[in-house]
Formats: C-alpha cells, structure tokens, sequence
C-alpha cells in the first residue's frame, strides 16, 4: 500500500487563535513567528481539534504531516582490510 504525506486543512477556530496570537504577540513586541507552536499546544491540551478532518482515522493510506522525535542509535563495525 502506498503512503503519502498531506497537508490538512486547519479548523477555522485554530486558524483565528493563530492570527489572534501573532497581533497580541506583535503589539507586545514579542516575536510573533511562535504562534503556531503556541496555539497547536494549548489546542492539544484541552482536546480541541487542529484539523477540518483528520484523515489518519478515515483513510489508512494517509500520514499526517510532522515531525516526531525518537532516540535513536547507530553500530557500526570498522574492519581491518
């Protein structure tokens, strides 16, 4: 099966709380480029959807788009030629 990356729309509601966030940010002179970071956290947090619809759940071939952290290690074997 193949798998693509697709970017999601966002909700209207997430959409305005960014724009909300970078003017208030902007007027106290902070820097106004965090926002979305900001925004996406506090919507995670109260459960509040970030996505019109989340795809993941509805077709399996999708792969919401982001990064994920994981540790990782790599072995490698140097040999005597």
């Amino acid at each position: 099966m193949k798998r693509t990356v697709e970017q999601l729309e966002h909700t209207d509601e997430f959409k305005r709380a960014v724009e909300t966030c970078k003017s208030q940010r902007k007027s106290a002179g902070k820097n106004p480029e965090n926002c979305f970071a900001i925004i996406t956290d506090q919507f995670k947090k109260s459960g509040k959807p970030i996505y019109v619809k989340d795809r993941k759940t509805e077709h399996s071939e999708y792969v919401e788009q982001g990064y994920e952290q994981k540790r990782v290690q790599i072995y490698t074997e140097f040999g005597a030629d």
